[in-house]
């Protein structure tokens, strides 16, 4: 009996410690696990995982890594950004990997996944699986011009109505004609996109209405308000006060004001002006030099000295201070009065950031970066219409008949949408749409707009 119960004892003992060897290595494997490492077949070892995070805010994303889907933890607790965050260990390697989400269309990116480090697919944008240019208004414009916010366009028919159409409310007001039936030249907008100037011509003279968008009764032609005004040829809003007007007449800027034509001279002997956010920019031809005006105290700054600007010239304002010129195809910053500093020979077209802090451009077939001083993107094929879009992190930009979306990393370039018609312009609007104005075959106008489906 003795022999039985002590069999029995050493049966218990060893019972007992292979649970606890079980139980310590279930735990061990738990550790493991927890800390991220997984068997990797490929490599047949044990290896420490690394992080894929996906930046994405709707719901319903699926991830799939060589065809295989894989599951992701909805996470709000890394803090990178306020957006939800799709987390999932993964192990070391590289993979074709595919997100989908119902009513868009498949994302694909070849990744890599080091061992404890974060793999981030970072502000994601899923397109519809199915895109439309949603036309708006189809009609024979003669004239039109877009506001500085994006959000009007004025118009004038060729059967001659005028009238304004609200983008954001995707309403038409058209102006009686019986207040204004003629042919407007040329529209000019105020840069707080509240009032407008038709400029028209009577007898060979050049005259100007001047149409306040929120509220029509108050609206004007110059010469009714003014009546010892001569005939400028060309009139514009001051840029800091869209009630300020300023006219040119034979090379010399005005005030226009009730008061004595001689007393209101801004500048003489001008031959060109551009208006930007802030200031206006001119050529004076007496001292040949390239000035800056203030307009709210018609204070004058010289910019360059010496200077003789081309048919390209045009300059462009980062951080409200920082200036930049393009002249003779090439793009310089202005050092001082006298200094120029080259950045690029032979470039195309220069866009500002929405935030008005970086500047691009374009040069052949690459996208280049003034801040960083380095391509940001190379293409194959002639690109047109730059557009920064979305958060700043994309661009949307025309090729052919086709406007594409490509990511700022150049990891993502697709297609939005192709058109029988090439467009004639693009702009981007403030909830991410796309307005798209295009002209048909019968010489009608289409205003579009395409709506991405992209949350703020």
């Amino acid at each position: 009996m003795k022999k039985k119960s002590k069999i029995r004892k050493l049966f218990t003992a060893i019972a007992y410690a292979i649970i606890a060897i079980i139980f310590s290595i279930i735990c061990l494997g738990i550790i493991f696990y927890a800390s991220g490492y997984r068997f990797n077949p490929k490599s047949k070892r044990i290896e420490k995982t690394g992080m894929l995070l996906i930046d994405y805010k709707e719901n319903g994303l699926k991830v799939f890594l060589d065809k295989k889907e894989i599951t992701m933890q909805m996470s709000k607790t890394i803090s990178l950004a306020s957006s939800a965050r799709y987390v999932a260990n993964v192990l070391p390697g590289e993979y074709d990997m595919e997100l989908k989400v119902d009513g868009k269309a498949a994302y694909d990116e070849h990744i890599v996944i080091r061992p404890e480090l974060i793999t981030q697919i970072s502000n994601l944008v899923l397109l519809p699986e199915s895109i439309k240019d949603e036309v708006i208004a189809s009609d024979n414009f003669a004239v039109y011009k877009i506001s500085p916010d994006n959000k009007k366009v004025a118009y004038q028919k060729k059967k001659g109505a005028f009238g304004i159409y609200d983008v954001d409310a995707r309403k038409d007001s058209p102006l009686d004609s019986s207040v204004f039936s003629n042919s407007v030249e040329e529209f000019n907008w105020s840069q707080d996109s509240r009032k407008i100037i038709l400029k028209y011509k009577v007898e060979n003279i050049m005259n100007y209405y001047i149409y306040d968008v929120f509220d029509p009764s108050i609206s004007f032609h110059l010469k009714d308000k003014f009546s010892n005004l001569p005939d400028f040829e060309n009139v514009f809003f001051s840029p800091k006060n869209s009630n300020d007007l300023l006219g040119m007449l034979e090379n010399k800027l005005y005030k226009i004001n009730s008061g004595p034509l001689d007393k209101n001279i801004v500048e003489e002997g001008i031959d060109f002006i551009i208006q930007r956010s802030e200031n206006i920019f001119y050529h004076e031809t007496k001292n040949n030099v390239l000035v800056e005006l203030d307009t709210a105290i018609y204070a004058k700054n010289i910019l360059l000295e010496n200077f003789k600007p081309a048919p390209d010239f045009d300059i462009f304002v980062l951080n409200g201070k920082n200036l930049y010129i393009k002249n003779e195809g090439n793009l310089y910053s202005i050092r001082d009065k006298n200094n120029l500093d080259m950045i690029d020979k032979e470039i195309d077209e220069v866009v500002i950031s929405n935030n008005k802090d970086g500047l691009y451009y374009t040069h052949g077939y690459e996208i280049l970066d003034l801040n960083s001083g380095k391509t940001v993107l190379r293409f194959s094929k002639v690109i047109s219409n730059l557009k920064e879009f979305y958060k700043g992190l994309y661009f949307i930009y025309q090729s052919g008949n086709d406007l594409n979306i490509i990511s700022k990393d150049g990891k993502s370039d697709r297609l939005i949408i192709s058109s029988k018609n090439p467009f004639i312009e693009i702009e981007v609007l403030e909830n991410n749409k796309i307005l798209t104005i295009l002209q048909n075959p019968q010489n009608t106008i289409e205003f579009g707009i395409i709506d991405l489906g992209l949350q703020q």
